[in-house]
């Protein structure tokens, strides 16, 4: 009928945060997997809209209750839904699921941002973050952290912004590499030859 609009779903925000406890009672997760089920709600998740509360939650609960949450991706590749009139993230909310906190950075370990098994996310510092964003790729060896001499003598290991040594063959520059990073902090998936280059911050 011409006029006649859609209208949304109006879900009650009870906090200008995204909260462990409300969490809870809206979605389930599963670690092993790393999905999210929205769960069934009730009638105090709503604010009175063009019909009543009631009629609100039970077309809300047959259209999405059981249903997978985070199925949209953002441009960075993290999953992401819109929740109690905020965007949040899937991995975000898989920490305050499992600990109650929330975190302020959290990266996941295997660089796949669609990944949110609990096995692989972890919480960082903002030293740790920056150490693994800006591990640079752009050498002559192909391994990160290694390149070549400029009379091409020798293999030069540096790691954020100190050098390591000076070595006569690969191998050994790749070992001292590999014992030096683990050291520093650095994740070992950032000691992988030839990765994507670009990598960004976790969030």
């Amino acid at each position: 009928m011409a006029g006649c609009r859609k209208r949304r779903f109006i879900i009650a925000v009870r906090s200008p945060t995204m909260q462990p406890d409300i969490l809870k009672r809206h979605m389930k997760y599963d670690p092993t997997t790393g999905l999210f089920v929205w769960l069934p709600r009730t009638s105090e998740d709503f604010l009175d809209g063009l019909h009543s509360v009631k009629h609100i939650c039970a077309r809300w609960n047959s259209r999405y209750a059981g249903t997978h949450a985070f199925t949209s991706k953002s441009v960075r590749g993290y999953l992401q839904t819109n929740y109690l009139g905020k965007v949040i993230t899937a991995h975000r909310a898989a920490w305050a699921l499992m600990t109650g906190e929330i975190a302020p950075l959290i990266d996941h370990i295997n660089g796949n941002r669609a990944d949110n098994r609990w096995i692989n996310l972890r919480c960082v510092s903002q030293s740790q973050n920056m150490r693994n964003a800006n591990f640079s790729n752009r050498n002559s060896s192909g391994h990160l952290g290694i390149s070549l001499s400029k009379n091409g003598a020798v293999w030069r290991v540096r790691l954020a912004g100190s050098e390591i040594g000076r070595f006569n063959h690969l191998s050994d520059a790749i070992s001292a590499r590999d014992t030096a990073a683990q050291q520093m902090g650095f994740s070992l998936r950032h000691l992988a030859k030839n990765p994507p280059a670009g990598r960004e911050a976790a969030e």
